[in-house]
């Protein structure tokens, strides 16, 4: 009876899937396991067609998921020519499919090999193909940057890790329901997406950090395109590296240069060189200088709104509750300007110092006090001194809206 009783267990866990064919799995007209769909999608089982549940591209025919719905193609990823937010023809930007290799590309996310090698896709490094965690490695040949992101289940250090675009306690896992609702709500930046919670954004929609942003582009409060000099395979501006970090290119890759942590997409940069978090930020404890679990202290990668912080660089947001020291969203700002206001035309909000030293141009931008951040102007118009604090230095960014950046009689 009791090697009976052992039996019917085993059966029962092979029913579950457990021991069982995983490719079974995929054809038992149910929905189970990581799959998104009924036997598709979740990174374990085939691309669903289009009308299918997804969380992410990758678990779609089409290659887009857009509400969590594969769709089919817009017209402007089918029409033969370059447009829109496409990095290449009918491909990349987030609203296409990934481009295919040899393609031109922006970031890892715009190409099938999810590798972007001197603004072209490329076939992945050999590291991410010899069935071994290495080099800047989250898990087995994916994650950190180098490699494809990785699916459910895989170790990851932060979101861009992971297929499903959600890394929870350095795991990859599904979006929390917040993240699936259709709505703009929690910490996210726009519909479903951003915050730190849910998956980037593609271009065109809403973001208060370049970590938002599928293009690692944050520009006047909408993910973009990359600007020009983060495209033209050199040093210059305020890149830290050839056409990554600095707060206004998107971060970059372990072994970059690095001046800080929001340089680098594993959010740590050690003896100014982006590198993996150490294992006392992968043990699920506050330890060290953290300032909460695995996050803050300079160490470890920033931390999430609700986690514990010291100062600004604490969190990913840029922006410590200096009464609670617990990480927030940014709050919108508004700067008055009128016409001859001078230098008069200043704010202080979520710890820095915005104002426009000399109104009667050429002006000057001081973007934050504590760093001393300067940018200069030809004009003074709204745009333009909008546009200054939020591409300016990594966590001085204004994050506000143009509509809420009031010139007044200054236009």
């Amino acid at each position: 009876m009791r090697w009976m009783f052992v039996m019917m267990l085993a059966m029962a866990a092979c029913g579950e899937g457990v021991g069982s064919d995983p490719s079974k799995a995929c054809e038992n007209g149910q929905k189970g396991g990581n799959e998104t769909d009924i036997d598709c999608g979740g990174g374990t089982c085939g691309a669903c067609d289009v009308g299918s549940s997804c969380e992410a591209a990758p678990d779609c025919d089409s290659g887009i998921c857009m509400g969590h719905v594969c769709i089919a193609p817009p017209a402007q990823c089918t029409d033969g020519a370059r447009g829109g937010f496409e990095t290449d023809v009918d491909c990349g930007g987030g609203a296409c499919a990934a481009c295919a290799t040899g393609k031109i590309c922006e970031t890892a996310a715009d190409c099938a090999s999810a590798t972007c090698s001197g603004h072209k896709c490329a076939a992945p490094v050999a590291e991410c193909l010899d069935n071994v965690r290495n080099g800047s490695e989250t898990d087995i040949d994916c994650g950190g940057g180098n490699c494809p992101a990785c699916a459910k289940g895989k170790a990851c250090v932060s979101a861009a890790d992971c297929v499903t675009g959600s890394c929870l306690d350095h795991l990859c896992v599904s979006p929390s329901a917040q993240c699936l609702d259709n709505m703009k709500d929690g910490d996210e930046s726009d519909v479903d997406c951003g915050g730190g919670t849910c998956p980037v954004c593609p271009n065109g929609r809403m973001c208060k950090t370049p970590a938002d942003c599928n293009s690692g582009s944050c520009l006047g409060g909408t993910c973009s395109s990359p600007p020009a000099q983060c495209l033209n395979n050199k040093k210059d501006g305020n890149e830290t590296d050839v056409d990554c970090g600095g707060g206004t290119c998107p971060s970059c890759i372990n072994t970059k240069a690095c001046n800080g942590p929001g340089d680098c997409a594993s959010g740590v940069c050690a003896a100014q060189v982006c590198s993996s978090p150490t294992a006392q930020c992968l043990d699920n404890v506050k330890n060290g200088a953290e300032t909460d679990a695995d996050c803050g202290g300079g160490t470890c990668q920033a931390c999430g709104n609700g986690k514990g912080c010291a100062a600004n660089t604490d969190c990913a947001s840029g922006m410590c509750n200096p009464s609670t020291h617990v990480c927030g969203a940014a709050a919108a700002c508004k700067v008055d300007c009128e016409a001859g206001s001078g230098c008069s035309c200043q704010t202080t909000c979520n710890g820095h110092f915005y104002a426009v030293s000399c109104f009667s141009g050429p002006c000057t931008c001081s973007v934050d006090e504590s760093t001393s951040g300067t940018v200069p102007f030809a004009g003074c118009s709204s745009t333009q001194i909008f546009n200054a604090y939020s591409s300016a230095s990594s966590g001085c960014g204004f994050p506000g809206t143009l509509g809420t950046f009031d010139m007044g009689g200054a236009g």
